[in-house]
């Protein structure tokens, strides 16, 4: 995915900027950056979530993943239920290709 993110090496410091879609996403950047050689530490906190406004549900997906996935916080699920409480009568109702509203991370 193309992502606007750069990344400063500052001796074996670095630092991540940028905007994000997901929490997975940022996680996965900042686990990538750990492990990359000479780097002892990183720098994210430049390194921002901006949530889409909906998310379309992939093979695999339960609302647990979906939740954590885009907030990073299982206990944001109930939010999540209720942005869509007109499709999504249950977690059981969530089909492949359903369009749900992605409430703010605020």
């Amino acid at each position: 995915a193309q992502l606007e993110v750069s990344a400063i090496l500052q001796g074996a410091k670095l630092q991540l900027k940028g905007i994000v879609p997901m929490d997975a996403q940022r996680r996965a950047l900042i686990e990538l950056a750990q492990g990359a050689p000479d780097v002892t530490a990183v720098d994210a906190v430049d390194l921002l979530v901006r949530l889409p406004p909906t998310y379309t549900v992939q093979e695999g997906d339960t609302l647990w993943d979906i939740t954590v996935k885009l907030y990073g916080d299982p206990a944001r699920m109930s939010a999540l239920t209720e942005a869509n409480a007109d499709i999504l009568t249950s977690p059981e109702a969530l089909r492949v290709g359903m369009e749900l509203k992605i409430p703010s991370n605020q």
